[in-house]
């Protein structure tokens, strides 16, 4: 891992459109105080963040060789 190489004092931000339990627990292995932003019915969404939301229509990724 790249984290293990890093500095002992460092400061990173982990952003994610899935927070799987995998996740939140590397972070605090590596993180002393780690906050998790989000919006649920727990949390309120910050102040000055908005938050939009783009439906868009599924397309296949195909590969052609």
């Amino acid at each position: 891992y790249i984290s293990t190489n890093l500095p002992q004092n460092k400061q990173f931000i982990s952003s994610s459109a899935t927070y799987p339990g995998d996740l939140e627990s590397f972070l605090g292995t590596y993180m002393k105080s780690p906050i998790l932003a989000t919006p649920d019915d727990n949390n309120s969404i910050l102040l000055g963040i908005r938050q939009f939301v783009a439906i868009v229509p599924f397309h296949p990724n195909l590969m052609k060789q």
